[in-house]
């Protein structure tokens, strides 16, 4: 009889207290904004910035963040596959004093190279406006950076380029700091 008691007890106390407990609001987490470049190894890492996205178009910047490396690059080649069904490239600009060239080899492959002999800066290397949407990740794109030239002996440094399958892709302009 002593335990039903307690029992009972128990059960009024928690139904007493229940709702109460569920005005409680739980802690939120403060948001911290991380940056998506911080822990990037030694290399020349490609990374993808969705700059601006519109109800009829995308651009997108193709950046080359240095990282530990001193070297400038002065000249690159490579090729980028994106989503072929929903989108097409309408323009591609090269960095400012860069000599480029580009085309669309196949839908949803479209081929670069560029040379400026200053240097292409910290700035994007590439900048490709597409028409049409799709929801956009990592996986929507795959690069191949072929050949990376440095600007100071014009030694070719293709082997400091990380390589993964696809992209860092961010969104806004992180990778805009040097």
């Amino acid at each position: 009889m002593r335990g039903l008691r307690r029992t009972t007890r128990a059960a009024v106390l928690l139904l007493a207290l229940a709702p109460a407990a569920c005005d409680l609001k739980p802690a939120v987490a403060p948001v911290v904004e991380t940056d998506p470049l911080a822990g990037l190894g030694p290399g020349i890492h490609p990374v993808l910035v969705v700059a601006e996205r519109g109800p009829e178009s995308t651009r997108v910047e193709l950046y080359l963040k240095r990282v530990q490396v001193s070297a400038e690059v002065a000249s690159f080649q490579g090729e980028l596959r994106y989503p072929a069904g929903s989108m097409k490239p309408a323009a591609v600009e090269f960095a400012p004093g860069a000599a480029g060239v580009w085309n669309e080899a196949a839908p949803g492959r479209l081929r670069f190279a560029a040379a400026a002999p200053g240097g292409v800066g910290d700035g994007p290397v590439l900048t490709l406006r597409f028409t049409g949407q799709s929801a956009l990740t990592r996986e929507s794109f795959t690069l191949a950076m072929e050949e990376v030239v440095a600007r100071d002996g014009f030694a070719n440094v293709t082997r400091l380029v990380a390589a993964a399958a696809h992209p860092l892709l961010v969104r806004g302009a992180h990778a805009r700091e040097p």
